[in-house]
């Protein structure tokens, strides 16, 4: 069977991502001397590359706001703010998600939040993951993303880690 993105004679026209099913009917299967029936067999493949880690964080990208959305540059100790994650669906077929931020300072962890959702396939969404720091100082931000709250299999092949500086 030729899988193609052009119509065409002998062709089937897929888009990754797309599932094709394909049924026979034998008429003469091995067990036919005992059943006396025919037996269709099914088989079900998914077009497209299986990714192990469709989800990409680039820390680069993260911005951070504040309560009204508006973007700031430096983080302030009393004053709520939110880190504005994209996070990029590189697989062909969409995916939900439980994204973690746990942040540290000095090695000891002072603020853990969470946030759910869906990525369409090769597309992007971004998710807000608030904080008020509460004091100045140097810390220390990890973002997992796995596959819900409960599967903690990881969706994507590293953790983004990076330094924040609150004044």
């Amino acid at each position: 069977m030729l899988v193609s993105d052009e119509i065409g004679t002998g062709r089937i026209y897929v888009r990754y991502g797309d599932i094709i099913t394909v049924s026979y009917e034998d008429d003469f299967p091995a067990d036919f001397g005992v059943t006396g029936e025919s037996k269709t067999f099914t088989a079900t493949a998914r077009v497209g590359i299986v990714v192990e880690y469709p989800a990409e964080i680039h820390s680069d990208e993260i911005t951070y706001v504040d309560v009204s959305g508006e973007p700031i540059t430096e983080l302030t100790a009393g004053t709520p703010m939110a880190f504005n994650v994209p996070i990029h669906n590189i697989g062909y077929e969409d995916i939900s998600f439980a994204a973690f931020m746990v942040i540290t300072k000095e090695g000891v962890p002072v603020y853990v939040t969470f946030a759910t959702g869906t990525v369409p396939a090769q597309s992007s969404t971004t998710i807000g993951l608030g904080w008020s720091p509460m004091e100045s100082g140097t810390y220390h931000v990890k973002i997992v993303v796995w596959k819900s709250l409960a599967d903690k299999t990881p969706l994507m092949e590293e953790t983004v880690e990076f330094d924040v500086t609150v004044s």
